[in-house]
């Protein structure tokens, strides 16, 4: 049975103060607040989504929400639990709450809480959306923390924390849930939050959720031995999970009894825990995953993978996409070849980054795994919904039509005319030169990318084809320098 657990406080009447004091307050909402200040009506952008069974993985992110910071949420669900990744990076040490809003009793662990003054936000008019708290308690930490909402007869919402240093936990009870225009709540009750904050720069607040009837099946969360890990304790065994942000790549290996049982992720090139090597490929994966299962292992791989080598010293088949498929044994590990078409893989820009005004190159590897000689080319396009994808990030996203911004264009870069600030055609159709790939062999093509001075500053799908083989990339422009201005 599901049940609704992550509260968001809805609407209210126009007639209502609360409406403003409350309800549009960004600290009532589960988002990071800086500065106890609510963010502006802006455009967010994706970075990442993915979806195995094992494993699902969403990435977004704003850099216009608060001016000179840069905002980024991840979420990667495994069963019955997910992670929460949100980073923030700043110029300058800012006041940074990650809140939490739920139903029932809420109980804080791995801190002592000390009751605070009902003014700790100012007396009313104090910090707007603040000084709706009432019954704060507060108290700081350098270790792990943990919170459990309970609803009796319902079950119970379990926030873990992990440990990082001059952290300050708020317990709290917030006003009722919105009870006007859709919604139209009618038990209005007064609800518990809690909230982490740090004064600093640039943060990541780490937390696992989960929701449990009984007994949870998660006893620990906390940061891996290996940069980018993090290391759950289950019921059954533990979970590793990989989170590289920035590039996209991210992983999940699964052991029960010191053995692995199931390994998910994307953009994966290579899987090591400790000094044992799990996976390796030719070239990153989009997505891949597979289980061992007694002396069988299951995989699901794109259709362009090269070879795949896995740990599997006890496995006797493999099944690829749930079809028996051929394998060759090295050792402990077995080698699973891709036996026809070609697979593709993109070697730069490593950071997806094409500047404005420069010449740019696109990189491209196409190994042919087959036994006969290919030849071709390389040719960039872009997908059919690309000016929507294109305005979407240019344009006002709908909101309250009489707080639309009336600057929302580039002003740094009055150039004449304007050909491209709204088009980003001039990516599509671009073609390297034809070779011939050998049997068995590889192959690399480059391809000059001159980005207009006018380009819009977007990131954009492209299409990158050899033959009838296409892998998809997104490529990010932004200028080649930048910089920022801090006034007194």
């Amino acid at each position: 049975q599901c049940e609704n657990w992550i509260v968001d406080p809805l609407n209210e009447s126009y007639f209502n103060p609360n409406l403003q004091l409350w309800y549009r307050q960004t600290i009532a909402h589960n988002t990071v607040v800086l500065n106890q200040t609510s963010q502006t009506w802006a455009n967010g952008h994706s970075i990442f989504f993915g979806t195995l069974p094992g494993l699902q993985v969403a990435s977004g992110g704003s850099e216009a929400v608060y001016p000179g910071a840069k905002l980024t949420r991840t979420l990667l669900q495994v069963g019955d639990y997910f992670l929460d990744l949100f980073d923030v990076s700043c110029l300058e040490k800012r006041i940074i709450d990650w809140p939490l809003h739920s139903f029932g009793k809420l109980i804080i662990n791995g801190v002592t809480l000390v009751r605070q003054p009902d003014d700790r936000f100012g007396k009313q008019p104090g910090t707007p959306g603040y000084d709706q708290l009432t019954r704060i308690y507060a108290g700081k930490t350098n270790g792990a923390w943990s919170g459990v909402f309970t609803r009796e007869q319902v079950g119970n919402l379990r926030v873990m924390a992990v440990a990082e240093p001059e952290t300050e936990v708020f317990q709290a009870i917030t006003p009722p849930i919105g009870g006007f225009y859709k919604q139209m709540v009618k038990d209005q009750r007064r609800l518990p939050m809690v909230f982490s904050r740090r004064v600093i720069d640039s943060t990541r607040f780490a937390h696992l959720i989960q929701a449990h009837e009984k007994d949870p099946t998660v006893s620990s969360f906390e940061k891996g031995t290996e940069p980018n890990t993090y290391r759950v304790s289950r019921d059954t065994g533990e979970d590793i999970l990989y989170a590289d942000v920035v590039r996209s790549t991210y992983w999940l290996l699964r052991r029960e009894a010191d053995e692995p049982t199931m390994l998910s992720g994307f953009g994966v090139k290579e899987v090591k825990s400790g000094k044992v090597m799990y996976f390796s490929s030719d070239f990153p994966l989009p997505e891949f995953e597979c289980r061992w299962d007694g002396e069988r292992l299951l995989v699901l791989a794109p259709l362009q993978f090269g070879q795949i080598k896995v740990l599997a010293p006890d496995v006797m088949k493999v099944q690829l996409g749930g079809k028996p498929y051929p394998f060759r044994r090295d050792g402990d590990y077995i080698l699973i070849r891709q036996t026809s078409g070609v697979a593709v893989e993109v070697v730069s820009p490593q950071d997806n980054t094409l500047f404005l005004g420069m010449k740019n190159q696109v990189t491209v590897r196409v190994w042919n795994p087959t036994n006969s000689p290919l030849s071709g080319r390389i040719t960039l396009s872009l997908p059919s919904d690309w000016s929507e994808r294109l305005q979407s990030q240019l344009t006002w996203w709908g909101g309250v039509v009489n707080l639309k911004a009336t600057n929302k264009g580039p002003v740094e870069r009055k150039i004449r005319p304007p050909s491209y600030r709204k088009d980003v055609t001039w990516i599509d159709g671009l073609s390297s030169e034809i070779k011939s790939i050998p049997a068995g062999g590889v192959e690399t093509f480059v391809l000059p990318v001159e980005v207009p001075n006018d380009a819009a500053r977007v990131i954009s799908e492209v299409l990158i084809s050899f033959g009838s083989e296409i892998v998809q990339k997104r490529l990010r422009v932004t200028a080649p320098v930048s910089a920022d201005i801090l006034m007194p």
